[in-house]
């Protein structure tokens, strides 16, 4: 492996997003660094959405909250003395962190003030995948060569015992009308039309997503989960569901490594940067020059899909299930 022969890394430290659908994806990450360091002492470093993920895949030795606080991060960072610290997107702060800490070697996204303070820093290239393009260029400026990537959200007692409470017999659609920023988000109206569509296909719909999509299917749903359901009971309710159909979320790159098939609507964001894992997909939008602004100057043209496509999607990925 030349350069990591080299730094023989004992403790490597990453630095992940604190969002949902990115720790999915670097439960996969996580996988790489094992794989490449079988002995090595691996901490994850994370924030509340994605602490919960992280924590049960079960790759990490330790997994540390970012919301912990600075002052316990750098004392933690110090005592360890890592021989890497890998940061998958662009930071400042938990940068500045591992500088002063000491870490030996620090690989790391530009796009910091402190760009300097990286060994090995690479420009963000918005021609791959950008959760999973970053880290897969990082380890191989460093001479490793990840695999494949394999998703790890496990089945828990907890997570299986509340799903079982809360499903009744019979065939279940899930649909997520959320998302993060409402710019970000398909007509109301459009996903309660689905609702309706898949009920005449005798499917059962349960409502998805945080708190802020809690009733917004109204009576439409047969069940409402919405801002109840942890990461885990959310991967065990999308194992059970024959599909998802929702906009660009965390809970749809859940459905996609657990398998269940999904119609995802994205916008400005392009399907192309941000795909979920998983084969029994469907994507639309994207496509048009607003995948390249942000949510709040997104003129929402992307987000131009008809009821129609979204419901031959559905007939397609059913059949082919």
């Amino acid at each position: 492996m030349g350069q990591v022969d080299k730094l023989e890394v004992k403790k490597v430290v990453i630095f992940l997003p604190p969002t949902l659908g990115d720790s999915v994806h670097h439960t996969a990450t996580l996988g790489w660094l094992r794989t490449a360091w079988p002995n090595a002492k691996i901490v994850a470093v994370t924030g509340a959405l994605g602490l919960e993920l992280i924590t049960a895949c079960g790759i990490a030795d330790e997994v540390w909250d970012r919301k912990d606080g600075q002052f316990k991060l750098f004392w933690r960072l110090l005592k360890e003395r890592f021989d890497l610290a890998i940061f998958s997107y662009v930071q400042n702060k938990q940068l500045r962190l591992a500088k002063a800490a000491g870490v030996r070697k620090i690989i790391g996204i530009k796009g910091s003030k402190h760009d300097n303070w990286l060994d090995i820093g690479l420009k963000k290239d918005l021609s791959v995948h950008q959760i999973m393009g970053g880290p897969q260029a990082l380890l191989e400026s460093i001479g490793v060569i990840p695999g494949e990537k394999h998703y790890v959200i496990p089945q828990t007692d907890s997570a299986v015992k509340q799903v079982d409470s809360d499903l009744s017999e019979g065939n279940w659609a899930a649909v997520m009308v959320g998302a993060s920023h409402p710019n970000k988000e398909w007509p109301l109206e459009n996903f309660q039309t689905i609702a309706e569509f898949l009920k005449s296909k005798g499917f059962k719909i349960v409502a998805v997503g945080g708190p802020r999509e809690a009733g917004r299917l109204g009576s439409i749903a047969d069940l409402d989960v919405a801002g109840k359901y942890s990461a885990l009971e959310s991967a065990e309710l999308m194992r059970r569901c024959k599909i998802l159909v929702t906009n660009d979320t965390g809970v749809m790159h859940i459905a996609g490594a657990v398998g269940c098939p999904l119609v995802g609507i994205f916008g400005p964001a392009s399907p192309d940067h941000f795909r979920p894992p998983g084969e029994k997909v469907a994507f639309f939008g994207g496509y048009c020059e607003c995948a390249a602004r942000t949510p709040e100057t997104c003129q929402r043209k992307c987000m131009n899909v008809s009821v129609e496509e979204v419901k031959a999607a559905c007939e397609r990925l059913l059949e082919e299930s």
